[in-house]
């Protein structure tokens, strides 16, 4: 391997001209390389050093004697965003070499599994696929700062900020953006989140024309009524069930869902009284025994409410 200088003075030796001739373009280039700062920069927004536990590496294709001019002109305070810098010089392989990213793993001690890379050149990035590596092509800056906390971000605590910034915003809209103002949605919300203040319903009398409505509702907000209200609206459920609990409060709409049992079932246990629908149990078991849920749920395919 040869040296710098004895590369400029084979080179001049062969093209008949001094060394510092060759010397100096390539000095020149280099004079005139930078780093952007802002990719070390905690003006990326939420950037990923900034939460515990995860690590920046910068890696380049560089020789030494130009990593270490390029180095000199960057301000100590944004490298300290970094971990630690990998140039092909000292790892003595350059990307997109599949040994390079090797040696990358082997010295940082990092799960490639848990590891991102950004590269604004698609060739190292396919090579680093094969590794398990989540990596991504970047060609321009503004699109960093999302990439950034896209990664980096912790992905229920987003969620719960998001849910809180909406908390009695969040509506069904249809596919042309219409919103539809109904409380069917909002129920659904204060159960799964067990945050009712997320949600916007209106209370009431929770008997509607839907079963399924019906039982979500009073299993969500049930603890704001009392047991002979609760037990005078699954008494109306049972005198208008047939061998299984129906779906609507509608005898001349004699149609079974298996969605709207698993809910009925969920409000009567919840009520003490899980034994007036056992056929209905039995029936709900048979659907998954048998996976007869997969094909259809009659309810929505028909787009009933």
């Amino acid at each position: 391997m040869l040296t710098q200088d004895e590369f400029y003075a084979s080179v001049g030796s062969q093209l008949a001209v001094l060394a510092s001739h060759v010397a100096n373009p390539f000095e020149v280039t280099r004079a005139s390389v930078a780093i952007d700062e802002r990719l070390l920069s905690p003006s990326l927004g939420r950037h990923p050093k900034t939460i515990s536990s995860v690590h920046v590496y910068a890696a380049s294709n560089i020789s030494a004697s130009n990593w270490v001019t390029l180095r000199d002109r960057v301000d100590k305070t944004v490298r300290s965003f970094l971990d630690a810098e990998l140039i092909s010089a000292e790892v003595g392989e350059r990307m997109p070499n599949l040994s390079f990213y090797h040696h990358v793993l082997q010295r940082t001690d990092i799960n490639p599994t848990r590891t991102a890379l950004i590269d604004s050149t698609i060739e190292n990035v396919i090579s680093a696929i094969p590794l398990r590596m989540t990596c991504i092509v970047c060609t321009a800056f503004d699109d960093l700062p999302r990439i950034v906390r896209a990664l980096a971000r912790v992905a229920v605590g987003h969620g719960e900020v998001y849910l809180s910034a909406h908390a009695d915003q969040m509506w069904s809209t249809t596919n042309t953006g219409v919103e539809l103002h109904e409380d069917f949605a909002q129920f659904l919300i204060a159960e799964d989140t067990r945050e009712p203040a997320l949600a916007s319903y209106t209370l009431g009398t929770l008997l509607s024309r839907n079963f399924l409505r019906t039982s979500i509702a009073y299993t969500v907000t049930g603890v704001r009524y009392s047991k002979k209200v609760k037990d005078g609206t699954m008494d109306a459920m049972l005198r208008l069930r047939g061998r299984v609990v129906l779906t609507y409060f509608d005898h001349t709409l004699p149609r079974i869902d298996h969605v709207v049992c698993v809910n009925a079932l969920t409000f009567f246990h919840a009520n003490g009284r899980g034994e007036d629908l056992s056929k209905t149990l039995d029936w709900v078991l048979h659907v998954l025994e048998n996976r007869a849920y997969v094909p259809a749920r009659t309810l929505y395919l028909l787009l009933q409410t």
